[in-house]
């Protein structure tokens, strides 16, 4: 099931990090976290918007679908609105480097290709188990996509966007177009964004469509290769969830939240509100310190 409702969105978020912690400690997962994770999954650590810490998905989530659904709200009937895909291959890299991309200029090509449109989208990561199967010497693979919900242009200019993608750019997988969407109601814009702000939870696994020969000759196998490709969703295993939380580590919601038109001041608002709580913190320790900068001089002046 899409986890495009709050409660499979709360049910996919609550148990990190011990969720984590568990599936490490598994024998079959072959990954540890690093302790950068380990540092950013801790649910205390939530206000510095950290990318792999499930408590902090949660509270930017509520802050979003508060702040975007107001906007959408308001738009006039007449408005589409419509939920976009964008996948290129360019953006597809082996687990071992996938997270080194600079993944602003994957939003950059997505504000060139929907420019004079208004979005608020999101990054996301897509693990592939066995991009062998097209990728000669790759075994794990991310395709770092984006999900994006988009408005101020007609149906008819979103068409041509897609289509004008689909014709020049490829994906990892051959056969797959590389943009896809569909108008969305007000009422299920909710949905789609919890869905753009969920964290990693399936594995995907390219799979190679298959025919029946009608007369083999002896010897022969039954089935053949028809030369198109599909791919798979499976929950996240052991090893691969905690591959996926290193993945993230060191990555933020409000950077990988990204907009454009109407929708930067919508991102904006929403920024600043998640931010908030880190301002406060880091407040909080800046207070601590002066105070004990201040009483290690006081203790000096004692001593002498």
């Amino acid at each position: 099931m899409p986890c495009n409702t709050w409660p499979r969105f709360l049910a996919y978020h609550t148990d990190d990090p011990r969720s984590i912690a568990r599936s490490e400690e598994r024998r079959l997962a072959a990954a540890r976290l690093s302790r950068a994770t380990r540092d950013e999954i801790d649910p205390e650590a939530a206000f510095r918007l950290s990318a792999c810490n499930y408590a902090a998905r949660i509270a930017y989530a509520q802050l979003a679908t508060d702040h975007v659904t107001s906007f959408t709200a308001a738009l006039p009937r007449s408005a589409p609105i419509f939920w976009v895909t964008l996948i290129r291959d360019t953006y597809t890299l082996p687990y071992d480097t996938a997270a080194d991309l600079d993944l602003f200029k994957l939003q950059q090509w997505a504000r060139a290709e929907l420019r004079g449109a208004s979005f608020v989208g999101m990054v996301e990561a897509a693990l592939y188990t066995n991009a062998d199967a097209v990728r000669t010497n790759w075994k794990r693979a991310i395709s770092w996509h984006l999900h994006l919900l988009v408005w101020g242009i007609s149906k008819q200019r979103m068409t041509e966007i897609r289509d004008s993608l689909n014709r020049r750019c490829r994906t990892l997988i051959p056969g797959v177009a590389a943009a896809h969407f569909r108008p969305v109601r007000p009422e299920k814009v909710e949905g789609q964004v919890l869905y753009m702000l969920k964290a990693p939870v399936n594995e995907y696994r390219i799979i190679a469509e298959t025919r029946g020969v009608a007369d083999p000759a002896p010897g022969e196998p039954l089935r053949e290769f028809t030369g198109k490709f599909a791919s798979k969703k499976y929950q996240l295993g052991p090893g691969d969830l905690v591959r996926m939380a290193n993945m993230l580590a060191g990555k933020r919601l409000d950077r990988l939240a990204f907009a454009a038109g109407d929708g930067r001041a919508v991102l904006s608002a929403l920024n600043c509100a998640a931010r908030a709580t880190e301002r406060a913190f880091a407040a909080q320790e800046r207070d601590r310190a002066a105070s004990q900068r201040s009483m290690a001089r006081a203790q000096q002046r004692r001593r002498r």
